[in-house]
This record gives structure tokens, C-alpha cells and sequence, in this order.
């Protein structure tokens, strides 16, 4: 719960930082009242509905939890994987599913992350980890202080 918590307040933070006043004002209200973890994930499928440049749809090899990388194969990349894309949520084994592959979108993170801007690639398990040599043209646009939070990443 804790890890919830402290995501729901670096959604917050960013949002009223982002936005303008007004569609800050009304996320933060939608924020506010999420209390538990599928009303964050409702809200981060709003959010990356919103704010995506390009999606498409999938059919997933394994099943794929919200917010991971996504490989070519349909499945969760590794760390020598090209990223394809984000799931925005979770996505059953050989069923159709939609993910973001332009755009701003939330993704889970192995390791903190102390800095913005900073190169991202994949680590095992489909999860975000700050890397100086990537070559995936991915950077984050928040930071993480812990293993399992969630931080923007422009695709």
C-alpha cells in the first residue's frame, strides 16, 4: 500500500506541475479519490488514453501485467530487447490487447531513478531502469525512489 501511496502522490505532483490549472485542478479531484489499486490503474488508463500520440493492438504471448515494456513477440522485454511498446493495462495470454507505442505513458520501474531526462531501457520482467547506453530513445520525465513505481516515459 505504501508503494500506492507514494505513486499516487508523484501522479499528483506531476500532474499539477504539468498541466494547466484548470485540467490540473480536475485530475488532481480524480487523484484524490483514488483509494485503492484499480482506481490508480483506471486512472492511468485515462491518463495514457489522453496523452498517447499512437497505439495498437496485440496479441500477447504471455500475460502481461499493466505498465511494461512490450516487446515484438507480444511478450514483456528483457534487457537486450527493442521496446515496441507500454501496455496500459493488464493483457491475458493469447488474447487482443491495446498498447502505446508514441506518446507519454506510465511504466514500472526495477530500480530507482534519480534523475530526469535520463536514458531508459528495459530490465527484466518488462520494467523500466535508468541506462547511459541504451539506444532505445526512451527517456523518463519523472524520477523513482524505489523498485515498483510508476514514472512517465515519452516513447
Amino acid at each position: 500500500m505504501e508503494v500506492i501511496n507514494n505513486n499516487l502522490k508523484i501522479i499528483w505532483d506531476n500532474l499539477i506541475s504539468v498541466n494547466s490549472s484548470l485540467s490540473g485542478k480536475i485530475l488532481s479531484e480524480q487523484i484524490y479519490r483514488a483509494s485503492d489499486y484499480a482506481d490508480l490503474q483506471s486512472f492511468i488508463k485515462d491518463f495514457a488514453e489522453k496523452h498517447n500520440v499512437l497505439t495498437t493492438t496485440i496479441i500477447a504471448m504471455e500475460d502481461l501485467p499493466a505498465n511494461r515494456f512490450i516487446n515484438f513477440s507480444g511478450c514483456l522485454c528483457s534487457s537486450v530487447d527493442k521496446v515496441f511498446g507500454v501496455t496500459i493495462y493488464p493483457i491475458d495470454a493469447n488474447t487482443e490487447g491495446k498498447i502505446i507505442i508514441a506518446g507519454i505513458v506510465y511504466v514500472e520501474v526495477s530500480s530507482p531513478i534519480y534523475s530526469g531526462g535520463s536514458e531508459i531501457r528495459p530490465s527484466s520482467g518488462g520494467k523500466a531502469q535508468a541506462s547511459p547506453l541504451s539506444f532505445q530513445n526512451i527517456h523518463n520525465l519523472d524520477i523513482a525512489l524505489q523498485e515498483g513505481e510508476l514514472i512517465r516515459i515519452k516513447l
